[in-house]
């Protein structure tokens, strides 16, 4: 099955819409990136996933947390 579904994936088809012959992958994520840029929401779910899956997004720490450093404004002496 994985044999096929990679096959099927790595295939160069020819895009209607494009004119362009792209991988079948190439054609999914371009679909649905045309999907989420076009409004719709449910297209969404599927393209967080991807960024997951190719990890394009580093987790960013919470800024509302106390780290338990504490920076105090500089004394800026008088002139």
């Amino acid at each position: 099955m994985s044999v096929a579904l990679n096959k099927a994936l790595n295939d160069k088809i020819l895009v209607a819409n494009l004119g362009k012959t792209r991988t079948g992958l190439q054609a999914i994520v371009q679909s649905i990136v045309d999907r989420v840029l076009q409004g719709d929401s449910r297209g969404i779910p599927q393209l967080m996933s991807l960024f997951n899956k190719a990890k394009v997004f580093k987790p960013v720490p919470n800024p509302t947390r106390l780290t338990g450093v504490v920076v105090n404004n500089p004394i800026i002496p008088p002139v």
